[in-house]
């Protein structure tokens, strides 16, 4: 059975891909961030996202303030990538990936 749901998994196209996660809480979850449409798999570990983008293989990033008590990762212009949106303290703040 494992042999056929892994023959299947990759007649279907899917590929394994191994992201570092280096600190012990590190929160993962998906969202859109480059403009292919596709959900990215974005880790925050240490005040810093990384989104690892699925169709391109890069990985883009933000260093959230050292005040953010929430963010949501959301395309506010329009142009299908993502910003971060975040709370600090009594600001609002919008800040843009940056791809390494």
């Amino acid at each position: 059975m494992n042999s056929l749901m892994l023959f299947l998994c990759l007649f279907a196209g899917f590929e394994a891909t191994q992201i570092p996660i280096d600190a012990p809480n590190a929160t993962v979850f998906l969202a859109q961030v480059d403009p292919d449409l596709v959900a990215d798999v974005v880790v925050l570990q240490n005040n810093v996202l990384h989104a690892h983008c699925s169709a391109s293989r890069a990985v883009a990033r933000v260093v959230l303030l050292p005040d953010t008590s929430a963010f949501d990762v959301v395309d506010l212009t329009g142009d299908h990538q993502a910003e971060v949106l975040s709370i600090c303290g009594e600001r609002v703040v919008v800040q843009e990936f940056t791809f390494v």
